[in-house]
């Protein structure tokens, strides 16, 4: 049965507060994997969502948080995605349109963090992964993320400014002691949107959201430092090959 979460309303500011509303997906007992995807309205915004759907039916114990960037869903895009039969599917919508904007998705993102915190006690545990719908990304990897993150893990990501991969440099004892990336800036964490998973608990309590307002380049960095102070908190995991997320950006 597919399951729908279907937010509309006239103004970016209407918030999530009804649970019994807002929060009737079915319950999964295993813990469990929530992807947020921010979209909006464009010429790749179909072909982009198409190419997710089967990572979404392939991957095991998934919610699929879809944030729409408008004051309605896009029943097109509702229609298309349900006539694939996903499990647990939520569709919300959130403007940008009259808030502030420096950052694509970033709005969206915590809307989708703002249903987790509302929905807490009718969801499973799990673990919250922010995938843009422009990305490519290995169902069986996402499976590990889901297994392995306790608290925060990190990973490569395919494809980043030029280089074949950016994500974590590691020591002889698997720890982590930097980053490999074409540029480190004064970033602490030097790491790409698709390259970290966060336990949804961790994420909850530290009542973290993206600050829409941090300058370019430090979203993630401002972000992952609101939920752990060091390296060693990070876990690394490699999956099968050298990379399993790719930044195939196609607008």
């Amino acid at each position: 049965l597919l399951q729908f979460q279907i937010k509309k309303g006239p103004s970016e500011k209407t918030e999530i507060d009804n649970k019994e509303q807002n929060c009737n997906v079915s319950i999964n007992l295993k813990r469990s994997i929530f992807i947020i995807t921010p979209t909006h309205k464009g010429p790749f915004q179909v072909p982009n969502l198409i190419r997710m759907i089967p990572v979404m039916l392939l991957t095991d114990s998934v919610y699929w948080i879809l944030v729409e960037d408008a004051f309605f869903i896009n029943e097109t895009i509702n229609d298309m995605i349900k006539s694939y039969n996903l499990k647990h599917f939520i569709y919300i919508s959130k403007s940008s349109l009259s808030g502030p904007n420096n950052h694509r998705g970033m709005l969206q993102r915590n809307f989708g963090i703002n249903w987790l915190r509302v929905c807490r006690d009718s969801i499973p545990d799990g673990v919250v992964y922010f995938a843009d719908a422009e990305n490519s990304y290995s169902f069986q990897f996402l499976n590990e993320i889901r297994k392995k993150t306790n608290k925060v893990s990190v990973f490569n990501v395919g494809l980043i400014e030029g280089e074949l991969y950016e994500g974590p440099t590691l020591s002889k004892k698997g720890t982590i002691i930097g980053w490999h990336t074409d540029w480190s800036g004064e970033r602490k964490f030097c790491i790409d949107m698709a390259g970290f998973a966060v336990d949804l608990d961790l994420l909850l309590e530290k009542k973290v959201e993206f600050n829409v307002n941090a300058a370019p380049n430090f979203v993630e960095d401002n972000f992952l430092k609101s939920l752990v102070s060091s390296l060693d908190e990070l876990f690394f995991i490699p999956g099968k090959m050298l990379v399993n997320v790719w930044h195939t950006e196609t607008f």
